[in-house]
């Protein structure tokens, strides 16, 4: 009986060190804010290799971008390896962390998914295009009130000039540009969206929450 317990114990830890993230390239390699972002992973794991990836989904958190992809063979013992490109989104620029959750599902090839088998987490720069960097102002010098926002949202510098603001949503997609530092957000469905504010030479990013 200790044999076969002991048996057991040796399978499933061997099970759990195959299932492992081999690589994870994100692509391109220092990205701007007007770059498609592509994370590939190479990863092995336990199921069914014939379907492999089954699908994924992602989406923004703060400032972690969540990417979710899912195999097929939840429960199967053959070993596979899948090299798999991820499209994802533009971002604004702003450190992030990529978290990949890796999922696993029985029913294949549909991307229902059983279980969580592997997670990884990297951290990203996306920086802007023209190569100057934002200046990390400090609550104090920016303002940006209300905030949540309702109906109208307005923005100031401390001894700056606005030359012009952009809002993007929590994808990084663009929506609209205004010439003006304040502006009607009513509307826009309620959610969490970014916005760039330009000044000479430098742009700020802040987070909003529309109501």
């Amino acid at each position: 009986m200790k044999k076969i317990i002991l048996l057991l114990l040796l399978l499933f830890s061997l099970h759990a060190q195959a299932q492992v993230v081999n690589q994870i390239t994100i692509l391109p390699a220092n990205p701007t804010s007007t770059d498609t972002l592509y994370v590939v992973t190479d990863f092995s794991y336990f199921g069914n290799c014939s379907f492999s990836l089954v699908g994924y989904y992602y989406y923004i958190q703060d400032s972690t971008i969540h990417v979710l992809p899912t195999y097929c063979g939840y429960g199967d013992s053959t070993l596979c390896t899948s090299i798999d490109t991820l499209k994802l989104e533009t971002y604004p620029a702003n450190n992030y962390v990529i978290n990949i959750e890796f999922h696993q599902g029985s029913v294949c090839p549909f991307s229902h998914f059983d279980a969580t088998i592997a997670q990884f987490d990297t951290t990203l720069t996306i920086s802007t295009p023209s190569g100057i960097d934002p200046i990390n102002a400090s609550d104090g010098e920016i303002n940006v009130f209300p905030n949540p926002a309702i109906e109208e949202l307005n923005v100031q510098i401390k001894n700056q000039d606005i030359e012009f603001i952009e809002l993007y949503n929590s994808l990084g997609e663009f929506i609209e540009k205004y010439g003006s530092s304040s502006f009607s957000v009513s509307n826009l469905s309620s959610g969490i969206y970014w916005i760039r504010i330009y000044s000479k030479d430098t742009f700020y990013s802040r987070k909003i929450i529309k109501k």
